[in-house]
């Protein structure tokens, strides 16, 4: 049996990508595959999430790289 870990590189709430995927996991599981979907946003990891943001503002880490954007490497 084929086994799928399926996850989308987006955790926004309503992602297309998400949606894309969830319609892909179960036509994988049609076709017979042992499919195991998981979500970024059910994980504490270092990602972007625009809804969080929108939220609460922008990260204080993120605000701290701004100074760094501004030196081109040469």
């Amino acid at each position: 049996m084929t086994k799928i870990l399926a996850l989308s590189g987006s955790s926004r709430r309503d992602s297309l990508n998400q949606k894309l995927l969830d319609r892909a996991v179960l036509g994988a599981r049609e076709a017979g595959a042992e499919v195991t979907p998981i979500r970024l946003s059910d994980f504490a990891l270092p990602i972007y999430d625009a809804d969080w943001e929108a939220e609460h503002g922008v990260r204080k880490a993120r605000r701290s790289l701004r100074p760094a954007r501004r030196h081109k490497a040469c």
